[in-house]
C-alpha cells in the first residue's frame, strides 16, 4: 500500500542504508528507497532537511513527511515505517506526532510539532549580549593580564565602531571602560578590581537601564536553552554586517576587524572552553581569515553552520529550535541553489548554497534599520528615579537627602 523514500546526502553515515537493512523483512510489504537530497529532481518534494523521509501511497501522493532530527533518525524512521507496514498509521513508537501535509513550514520533533520561526533580530538581545559579556563573563577571569586587557579593549572598540543604534549611556560607559586599561598601561588587574570598576561605571552611566530583562529572539523553551550563546552569535553577525562598508582594514587588504575581535574574545573570555576550542577548530578548518565585507559575512555564516551541524541532536539543543543549516528553506527559499549556471555556488557541509541570495538575506536581516526595537514598559516610579538620579549626578549631589524627599513627594502626588 505504501513506499518510503529517504532523501539524504551521499557519503558516510548513511541513515537510508541502515533503515533499508533494518526493514529488510518488510520489504515485500513496504519497500524503502534512497535518493540524493541534492539531486535537482528532489526539489519538487519540498524537503526541509537532510535526511528527510517521505511516505507515499500507491497513487504517488504524499501521506507522511518526516524531517531529520539528529542522532535518533534511524530509530525514528524505522519505527514509523514499521507502523505503516503493520497498517497502524499515525504514531511512531516514540510517541512522536506525525502529520500528513505537504507544507514545509513544520519540523517534526518528539511529542510536538513546531512552526519554523521567522528570523528576527532584537536590539534587546544585542544589548543583553554586551551586558553579560562585559559585566559577567569577562569578570569571571581570575586575572586580566596585558593580553586579555588588550583583547578586551579591541572588543570594546569594535562595539563602539559597529554596534547599531547604540544608546548614549552605553556608549559613554564603554568609552570610559576602554580608557581604563589604557591609562593603567595594561597593567594586570584582578577579578575583584575589574568588577569594582565596571560596577562603578555602571552605577554612574546606567548603560543597561533600558535593556529588557528577558531574552526575546534568543529566548529558549527553558531557561538553560539558547539565551547568551545565541545572543553572542547574533551580536557578531550584526557587527560583521555593520562593518561591511565601514571597516578601514578592508582598504588595505587587512583582516576583518570584527572577525579578529570575535576570535580574540572567544579564545580569551568565552566561558564554555570546549565551545571555544570547537570555534577555533572551525576557523582553522576554513583556512583563511576574511579581508572583504562580503567575505566576512560568509566566513561567519559558514562557521555558524559548522557549529550547528556539530551540535544537531546534542543535549544542549533546544527541542523547539533545532540546529538546522541556516537559513531555513522557508525563511530564505532562494538561498539553496536557486539561480542559473552563472550563479556563484558555495558548498557548505555538503549542501550547495546560492552565494548571492545568502548575502542578500543576511545583510537584510542584520542591517540596523531592520532590527526589532522592544517597546519599553516602565512604571512611573522607574521614570522618576531615573530623572532624579541623573540630576544628582549632574549636580554632584549623590549624598543629598533632598532628592530622596522629592522622590517620595512626587510619588505620593502621582498616587492621588
Amino acid at each position: 500500500e505504501h513506499a518510503a523514500v529517504i532523501f539524504e546526502r551521499e557519503g558516510k553515515g548513511s541513515v537510508g542504508k541502515k533503515v533499508i537493512l533494518d526493514m529488510n523483512k518488510h520489504s515485500d510489504v513496504l519497500p524503502v528507497f534512497r535518493a540524493n537530497f541534492y539531486d535537482p529532481t528532489a526539489r519538487k518534494w519540498k524537503l526541509v532537511s537532510s535526511p528527510s523521509m517521505v511516505i507515499i501511497d500507491r497513487t504517488g501522493n504524499i501521506v507522511d513527511r518526516v524531517n531529520g532530527w539528529g542522532m535518533e533518525d534511524r530509530k525514528r524512521f524505522t519505527g514509523i515505517i514499521t507502523k505503516y507496514a503493520d497498517e497502524s498509521l499515525g504514531q511512531s513508537g516514540s510517541s512522536e506526532t506525525q502529520f500528513t501535509t505537504a507544507a514545509t513550514t513544520i519540523y517534526t520533533v518528539p511529542d510536538k510539532v513546531f512552526q519554523v520561526a521567522k528570523d528576527e533580530v532584537f536590539m534587546g538581545d544585542l544589548e543583553k549580549a554586551v551586558e553579560y559579556s562585559i559585566m559577567t563573563e569577562v569578570a569571571m577571569q581570575p586575572v586580566l593580564d596585558a593580553k586579555k586587557l588588550q583583547t578586551l579593549v579591541y572588543y570594546i572598540e569594535t562595539l563602539l565602531s559597529y554596534f547599531p543604534n547604540m544608546k548614549t549611556p552605553m556608549r559613554n560607559f564603554l568609552i570610559s571602560l576602554r580608557e581604563w586599561p589604557v591609562q593603567m598601561r595594561f597593567a594586570s588587574v584582578s577579578a575583584a578590581d575589574y568588577k569594582e570598576k565596571v560596577t562603578e561605571l555602571s552605577d554612574f552611566y546606567s548603560p543597561f537601564a533600558a535593556t529588557p530583562s528577558e531574552w526575546e529572539g534568543c529566548a529558549g523553551s527553558q531557561s538553560h536553552y539558547r539565551g547568551y550563546p545565541c545572543s553572542l552569535w547574533t551580536l557578531f553577525h550584526t557587527l560583521i554586517v555593520g562593518a561591511t562598508d565601514k571597516d578601514p582594514a578592508f582598504q588595505s587588504g587587512g583582516v576583518s576587524t570584527v572577525a579578529n575581535a570575535m576570535i580574540g574574545y572567544i579564545s580569551k573570555f568565552f566561558t564554555c572552553r570546549e565551545c571555544a576550542d570547537h570555534f577555533s577548530r572551525h576557523v582553522s578548518q576554513l583556512g583563511y581569515l576574511p579581508d572583504t565585507g562580503d567575505q566576512s559575512i560568509l566566513w561567519l555564516w559558514t562557521i555558524h553552520n559548522k557549529a550547528n551541524l556539530m551540535l544537531a541532536g546534542d543535549q544542549t539543543e533546544d527541542p523547539t529550535s533545532p540546529k538546522i543549516q541556516w537559513p531555513s528553506a522557508q525563511n530564505c527559499p532562494h538561498c539553496r541553489t536557486d539561480g542559473n549556471r552563472w550563479t556563484p555556488i558555495l558548498t557548505i557541509n555538503g549542501e550547495p548554497w546560492n552565494q548571492v541570495e545568502v548575502l542578500r538575506y543576511i545583510k537584510s536581516l542584520y542591517k540596523a534599520e531592520n532590527l526589532k526595537q522592544t517597546p519599553r514598559i516602565v512604571r512611573t516610579n522607574d521614570v522618576i528615579e531615573e530623572v532624579l538620579n541623573n540630576l544628582k549626578k549632574e549636580l554632584k549631589a549623590e549624598n543629598s537627602l533632598i532628592f530622596d524627599e522629592a522622590h517620595d513627594k512626587i510619588l505620593n502626588f502621582c498616587k492621588k
